[in-house]
Protein backbone atom coordinates (compact mmCIF):
# COMPACT_ATOMS: atom_id res chain seq x y z
CA UNK A 1 0.00 0.00 0.00
CA UNK A 2 1.61 3.63 -0.70
CA UNK A 3 0.23 6.15 2.17
CA UNK A 4 -0.30 9.61 2.41
CA UNK A 5 0.67 10.96 5.91
CA UNK A 6 3.15 14.14 5.27
CA UNK A 7 4.05 16.21 2.15
CA UNK A 8 2.69 14.19 -0.48
CA UNK A 9 4.81 16.29 -2.70
CA UNK A 10 8.29 15.19 -1.59
CA UNK A 11 7.20 11.91 0.90
CA UNK A 12 5.48 8.65 0.83
CA UNK A 13 5.20 5.93 2.78
CA UNK A 14 5.31 2.37 1.09
CA UNK A 15 3.77 -0.65 3.42
CA UNK A 16 3.73 -4.54 2.61
CA UNK A 17 3.15 -7.72 4.87
CA UNK A 18 7.00 -9.47 4.43
CA UNK A 19 5.52 -13.11 4.28
CA UNK A 20 8.84 -14.44 4.15
CA UNK A 21 12.53 -13.29 2.80
CA UNK A 22 15.24 -10.86 4.60
CA UNK A 23 16.02 -7.96 4.79
CA UNK A 24 13.93 -5.99 2.37
CA UNK A 25 14.97 -3.17 0.52
CA UNK A 26 13.28 -0.39 -1.56
CA UNK A 27 14.53 0.13 -4.90
CA UNK A 28 12.93 3.49 -6.81
CA UNK A 29 13.61 5.98 -9.14
CA UNK A 30 11.63 8.58 -11.52
CA UNK A 31 9.07 6.67 -14.08
CA UNK A 32 9.90 8.81 -17.23
CA UNK A 33 6.95 8.81 -19.54
CA UNK A 34 8.51 6.96 -23.08
CA UNK A 35 11.65 5.20 -21.66
CA UNK A 36 12.28 1.70 -21.07
CA UNK A 37 12.00 0.28 -17.55
CA UNK A 38 15.81 1.04 -16.10
CA UNK A 39 17.57 0.85 -12.94
CA UNK A 40 15.68 2.26 -9.90
CA UNK A 41 18.20 4.65 -8.89
CA UNK A 42 17.09 5.02 -5.18
CA UNK A 43 16.83 2.61 -2.48
CA UNK A 44 16.13 2.69 0.98
CA UNK A 45 15.11 0.23 3.83
CA UNK A 46 12.30 -0.11 5.80
CA UNK A 47 11.86 2.45 8.89
CA UNK A 48 9.56 0.64 11.13
CA UNK A 49 8.52 -3.15 11.48
CA UNK A 50 5.54 -3.47 13.01
CA UNK A 51 3.95 -7.54 13.60
CA UNK A 52 0.44 -6.63 13.96
CA UNK A 53 -2.95 -8.23 13.04
CA UNK A 54 -1.16 -11.65 11.09
CA UNK A 55 1.22 -9.45 9.48
CA UNK A 56 4.72 -8.99 9.72
CA UNK A 57 4.39 -4.91 8.41
CA UNK A 58 6.84 -3.27 6.94
CA UNK A 59 6.90 0.53 6.25
CA UNK A 60 9.44 2.81 4.16
CA UNK A 61 9.03 6.27 3.94
CA UNK A 62 10.42 7.32 0.77
CA UNK A 63 11.72 10.91 1.13
CA UNK A 64 13.19 13.82 -0.78
CA UNK A 65 10.56 12.76 -4.19
CA UNK A 66 9.92 15.24 -6.83
CA UNK A 67 6.57 16.95 -6.71
CA UNK A 68 4.33 15.93 -9.60
CA UNK A 69 6.62 12.97 -11.18
CA UNK A 70 5.77 8.90 -11.25
CA UNK A 71 7.93 6.54 -9.22
CA UNK A 72 8.22 2.92 -10.24
CA UNK A 73 9.24 1.04 -7.05
CA UNK A 74 10.00 -2.69 -6.23
CA UNK A 75 10.82 -4.50 -2.83
CA UNK A 76 14.08 -6.78 -2.88
CA UNK A 77 14.62 -9.19 -0.09
CA UNK A 78 16.65 -12.59 0.40
CA UNK A 79 14.51 -14.25 -2.18
CA UNK A 80 15.22 -11.77 -4.84
CA UNK A 81 13.01 -8.70 -6.88
CA UNK A 82 8.88 -8.41 -6.28
CA UNK A 83 7.11 -6.85 -9.03
CA UNK A 84 7.17 -3.31 -10.14
CA UNK A 85 4.96 -0.78 -9.41
CA UNK A 86 4.55 2.93 -9.77
CA UNK A 87 2.68 6.03 -7.81
CA UNK A 88 2.10 9.31 -8.61
CA UNK A 89 3.69 12.39 -6.05
CA UNK A 90 1.01 15.39 -5.69
CA UNK A 91 2.16 18.31 -7.34
CA UNK A 92 3.45 21.66 -5.82
CA UNK A 93 1.95 24.31 -7.91
CA UNK A 94 -1.71 24.76 -8.47
CA UNK A 95 -2.91 22.20 -10.96
CA UNK A 96 -6.34 20.14 -11.56
CA UNK A 97 -6.59 16.74 -10.46
CA UNK A 98 -9.54 13.96 -8.97
CA UNK A 99 -9.90 12.39 -5.41
CA UNK A 100 -12.30 9.54 -4.61
CA UNK A 101 -13.87 10.09 -0.53
CA UNK A 102 -15.32 7.38 0.80
CA UNK A 103 -15.79 4.76 3.89
CA UNK A 104 -17.44 1.55 5.03
CA UNK A 105 -16.69 -1.58 3.70
CA UNK A 106 -17.66 -5.08 5.14
CA UNK A 107 -16.29 -8.22 5.12
CA UNK A 108 -18.45 -10.74 3.80
CA UNK A 109 -20.95 -11.42 1.56
CA UNK A 110 -23.12 -8.75 -0.63
CA UNK A 111 -21.17 -5.93 1.03
CA UNK A 112 -18.17 -7.23 0.66
CA UNK A 113 -18.56 -7.61 -3.07
CA UNK A 114 -20.00 -4.09 -3.11
CA UNK A 115 -16.94 -2.79 -1.89
CA UNK A 116 -15.03 -4.66 -4.24
CA UNK A 117 -16.66 -2.91 -6.84
CA UNK A 118 -16.04 0.33 -5.66
CA UNK A 119 -12.15 -0.61 -5.10
CA UNK A 120 -12.22 -1.25 -9.10
CA UNK A 121 -14.33 1.82 -9.75
CA UNK A 122 -11.49 3.82 -8.11
CA UNK A 123 -8.72 2.02 -10.58
CA UNK A 124 -10.93 2.78 -13.54
CA UNK A 125 -11.06 6.41 -12.03
CA UNK A 126 -7.11 6.33 -11.94
CA UNK A 127 -7.39 9.29 -8.98
CA UNK A 128 -4.78 11.41 -7.57
CA UNK A 129 -5.54 9.78 -4.02
CA UNK A 130 -8.56 8.14 -2.04
CA UNK A 131 -9.58 10.03 1.49
CA UNK A 132 -10.90 6.57 3.17
CA UNK A 133 -13.34 7.75 6.17
CA UNK A 134 -13.31 4.63 8.30
CA UNK A 135 -14.32 1.19 8.88
CA UNK A 136 -12.33 -0.76 7.03
CA UNK A 137 -14.23 -4.10 8.32
CA UNK A 138 -16.76 -5.58 10.42
CA UNK A 139 -15.78 -6.25 13.99
CA UNK A 140 -14.09 -3.49 15.90
CA UNK A 141 -10.84 -3.99 13.47
CA UNK A 142 -9.14 -6.72 15.73
CA UNK A 143 -9.82 -9.61 13.19
CA UNK A 144 -6.52 -10.29 11.50
CA UNK A 145 -7.81 -12.62 8.45
CA UNK A 146 -10.40 -9.67 8.07
CA UNK A 147 -7.77 -6.88 7.43
CA UNK A 148 -5.36 -9.29 5.80
CA UNK A 149 -8.58 -9.74 3.11
CA UNK A 150 -9.11 -5.92 2.70
CA UNK A 151 -5.24 -5.82 2.03
CA UNK A 152 -5.55 -8.08 -0.61
CA UNK A 153 -8.43 -6.75 -2.10
CA UNK A 154 -7.50 -3.13 -2.01
CA UNK A 155 -4.13 -4.16 -3.34
CA UNK A 156 -5.17 -6.29 -6.07
CA UNK A 157 -8.67 -4.23 -6.94
CA UNK A 158 -7.96 -0.38 -6.54
CA UNK A 159 -4.19 -0.65 -8.76
CA UNK A 160 -4.71 0.26 -12.51
CA UNK A 161 -3.84 -2.04 -15.19
CA UNK A 162 -0.80 -0.62 -15.56
CA UNK A 163 0.45 -1.17 -12.02
CA UNK A 164 -0.32 1.82 -10.68
CA UNK A 165 -0.92 2.08 -6.93
CA UNK A 166 -3.49 5.15 -5.50
CA UNK A 167 -2.54 6.22 -2.25
CA UNK A 168 -4.66 6.21 0.35
CA UNK A 169 -5.19 9.18 3.16
CA UNK A 170 -7.05 6.96 5.96
CA UNK A 171 -9.33 7.86 8.87
CA UNK A 172 -10.39 6.25 11.92
CA UNK A 173 -14.08 4.96 12.17
CA UNK A 174 -16.00 3.36 14.56
CA UNK A 175 -15.11 -0.24 13.65
CA UNK A 176 -11.83 -0.10 14.31
CA UNK A 177 -12.65 1.56 18.26
CA UNK A 178 -11.04 -2.64 19.25
CA UNK A 179 -7.71 -0.98 19.25
CA UNK A 180 -7.70 2.86 18.22
CA UNK A 181 -3.60 2.63 17.59
CA UNK A 182 -5.04 0.60 14.11
CA UNK A 183 -3.98 3.43 11.89
CA UNK A 184 -0.58 3.77 13.13
CA UNK A 185 0.42 0.11 12.93
CA UNK A 186 -1.52 -0.49 9.77
CA UNK A 187 -1.15 2.07 7.90
CA UNK A 188 1.97 4.27 9.73
CA UNK A 189 -0.36 7.22 10.17
CA UNK A 190 1.43 10.22 12.18
CA UNK A 191 0.23 10.56 15.82
CA UNK A 192 -0.26 13.68 18.27
CA UNK A 193 1.47 14.32 21.21
CA UNK A 194 2.92 10.68 21.11
CA UNK A 195 -0.23 8.94 22.35
CA UNK A 196 -0.76 6.35 19.69
CA UNK A 197 -4.19 6.67 19.99
CA UNK A 198 -4.65 9.94 18.64
CA UNK A 199 -4.34 9.91 15.10
CA UNK A 200 -5.43 13.16 13.37
CA UNK A 201 -3.03 14.84 10.81
CA UNK A 202 -3.06 17.03 7.80
CA UNK A 203 -1.77 16.94 4.20
CA UNK A 204 -1.27 20.09 1.85
CA UNK A 205 0.04 20.03 -1.77
CA UNK A 206 -0.56 22.63 -4.60
CA UNK A 207 1.32 25.51 -3.20
CA UNK A 208 -1.68 27.19 -1.49
CA UNK A 209 -4.61 25.15 -3.77
CA UNK A 210 -5.38 21.95 -1.67
CA UNK A 211 -5.55 20.89 2.51
CA UNK A 212 -7.06 18.16 3.97
CA UNK A 213 -7.35 17.55 7.68
CA UNK A 214 -7.87 13.92 8.53
CA UNK A 215 -9.78 14.22 11.99
CA UNK A 216 -10.74 11.82 14.51
CA UNK A 217 -14.47 11.67 15.95
CA UNK A 218 -13.39 8.40 18.04
CA UNK A 219 -11.19 9.68 20.10
CA UNK A 220 -11.87 13.05 22.47
CA UNK A 221 -13.37 15.68 21.06
CA UNK A 222 -12.96 18.91 23.01
CA UNK A 223 -9.30 19.85 23.90
CA UNK A 224 -6.32 19.17 21.92
CA UNK A 225 -8.12 17.79 18.50
CA UNK A 226 -10.03 21.17 18.47
CA UNK A 227 -6.99 23.00 19.48
CA UNK A 228 -5.30 21.36 16.76
CA UNK A 229 -7.69 21.87 14.13
CA UNK A 230 -8.07 25.72 14.87
CA UNK A 231 -4.56 26.14 14.31
CA UNK A 232 -4.71 23.80 11.46
CA UNK A 233 -7.38 25.99 10.07
CA UNK A 234 -5.85 29.38 10.42
CA UNK A 235 -3.03 27.84 8.78
CA UNK A 236 -4.68 27.01 6.27
CA UNK A 237 -7.18 29.46 5.87
CA UNK A 238 -5.52 31.48 2.48
CA UNK A 239 -5.52 28.24 0.36
CA UNK A 240 -8.30 27.83 -2.46
CA UNK A 241 -9.70 24.75 -1.58
CA UNK A 242 -9.51 23.48 2.36
CA UNK A 243 -11.32 20.40 3.66
CA UNK A 244 -11.94 18.00 6.49
CA UNK A 245 -12.80 14.28 7.02
CA UNK A 246 -14.20 12.40 10.04
CA UNK A 247 -16.06 9.18 10.20
CA UNK A 248 -19.71 10.05 12.27
CA UNK A 249 -21.37 12.84 11.10
CA UNK A 250 -23.06 15.98 12.64
CA UNK A 251 -26.32 15.23 11.66
CA UNK A 252 -26.88 11.28 9.84
CA UNK A 253 -29.44 11.44 6.93
CA UNK A 254 -30.97 8.18 7.87
CA UNK A 255 -32.96 7.77 11.03
CA UNK A 256 -31.45 4.53 11.73
CA UNK A 257 -28.57 6.72 13.45
CA UNK A 258 -28.13 9.30 16.03
CA UNK A 259 -27.14 12.94 16.50
CA UNK A 260 -24.01 13.68 16.62
CA UNK A 261 -24.35 17.41 18.64
CA UNK A 262 -20.55 17.50 20.47
CA UNK A 263 -19.48 17.04 16.96
CA UNK A 264 -21.46 19.82 15.98
CA UNK A 265 -21.34 22.14 19.33
CA UNK A 266 -17.00 21.54 18.75
CA UNK A 267 -16.66 22.04 15.05
CA UNK A 268 -19.17 23.39 12.87
CA UNK A 269 -18.50 27.31 14.27
CA UNK A 270 -14.16 26.88 13.22
CA UNK A 271 -15.47 25.40 10.06
CA UNK A 272 -17.24 28.39 8.87
CA UNK A 273 -15.60 31.07 10.72
CA UNK A 274 -11.92 29.76 9.15
CA UNK A 275 -13.94 28.99 5.22
CA UNK A 276 -13.75 25.16 5.32
CA UNK A 277 -15.06 24.08 1.91
CA UNK A 278 -16.25 20.07 2.13
CA UNK A 279 -16.69 18.38 4.53
CA UNK A 280 -16.16 14.34 4.33
CA UNK A 281 -18.04 11.60 6.51
CA UNK A 282 -19.01 8.43 7.15
CA UNK A 283 -20.80 5.39 8.89
CA UNK A 284 -24.06 5.41 8.02
CA UNK A 285 -24.16 3.69 4.89
CA UNK A 286 -26.01 5.85 2.55
CA UNK A 287 -25.05 9.04 0.30
CA UNK A 288 -26.07 12.89 0.92
CA UNK A 289 -24.94 16.10 -0.41
CA UNK A 290 -25.95 19.21 1.69
CA UNK A 291 -26.32 23.20 0.42
CA UNK A 292 -23.26 25.29 1.98
CA UNK A 293 -24.04 26.03 5.51
CA UNK A 294 -23.50 27.75 8.36
CA UNK A 295 -24.60 27.47 12.04
CA UNK A 296 -26.53 29.95 13.13
CA UNK A 297 -29.71 29.76 15.79
CA UNK A 298 -31.79 32.52 13.75
CA UNK A 299 -35.22 32.23 13.27
CA UNK A 300 -35.29 29.64 10.10
CA UNK A 301 -32.41 27.31 10.82
CA UNK A 302 -32.60 23.87 11.07
CA UNK A 303 -30.41 22.10 13.87
CA UNK A 304 -28.09 24.85 13.97
CA UNK A 305 -27.82 25.21 9.85
CA UNK A 306 -28.95 27.80 7.35
CA UNK A 307 -28.04 27.98 3.49
CA UNK A 308 -25.56 30.16 3.09
CA UNK A 309 -24.39 29.89 -0.34
CA UNK A 310 -21.72 32.58 -0.60
CA UNK A 311 -19.63 31.06 2.80
CA UNK A 312 -21.01 28.03 3.67
CA UNK A 313 -19.15 24.58 4.30
CA UNK A 314 -20.88 21.78 2.26
CA UNK A 315 -21.43 18.43 4.13
CA UNK A 316 -21.14 14.90 2.36
CA UNK A 317 -20.60 11.27 2.85
CA UNK A 318 -21.97 9.13 4.65
CA UNK A 319 -20.61 5.71 4.12
CA UNK A 320 -20.93 3.82 1.06
CA UNK A 321 -18.33 2.47 -0.18
CA UNK A 322 -19.42 -1.34 0.31
CA UNK A 323 -21.44 -1.66 3.38
CA UNK A 324 -25.30 -2.59 2.98
CA UNK A 325 -27.11 0.62 2.47
CA UNK A 326 -29.55 2.00 4.68
CA UNK A 327 -32.59 4.41 4.45
CA UNK A 328 -32.12 7.79 3.78
CA UNK A 329 -35.20 8.88 5.02
CA UNK A 330 -34.22 11.47 7.22
CA UNK A 331 -33.12 14.57 4.90
CA UNK A 332 -32.89 17.95 6.17
CA UNK A 333 -34.12 21.35 5.16
CA UNK A 334 -30.72 21.73 3.37
CA UNK A 335 -30.51 18.96 2.18
CA UNK A 336 -29.50 19.36 -1.29
CA UNK A 337 -29.71 15.08 -2.18
CA UNK A 338 -29.54 12.12 -0.74
CA UNK A 339 -30.30 8.35 -1.72
CA UNK A 340 -29.60 4.70 -0.89
CA UNK A 341 -26.96 3.48 -2.73
CA UNK A 342 -23.48 1.72 -3.12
Amino acid sequence: RVVWSGDPTTTATIGWDQITGDNPVVHYGPKRAGKKPGKLEFSTKPTRQVPYRGMDNRFARLENLEPDQAYSFLIKDSEGAGERFWFRTAPARPKAFTFVMGGDTKSFGAALMAGRESNMMTAKLRPLFVFFNGDFNTGDGTHANRWQQWFDDWFLLTRTADKRLIPIIPVHGNHEDGDKTVLHQLFDAPLQSDDPTSIYYDVAFGGDLFAILALNSQIEIEGAQTDWLKKKLGQYQDHTFTVAGYHKPFFPHTNKKAENNKLYDSWARLFYDFGLDLSFDADSHMTKITYPLRPSDESGSHMGFVRDDKNGTMFLGEGSWGASPRPADDAKPWTLRAGSFN
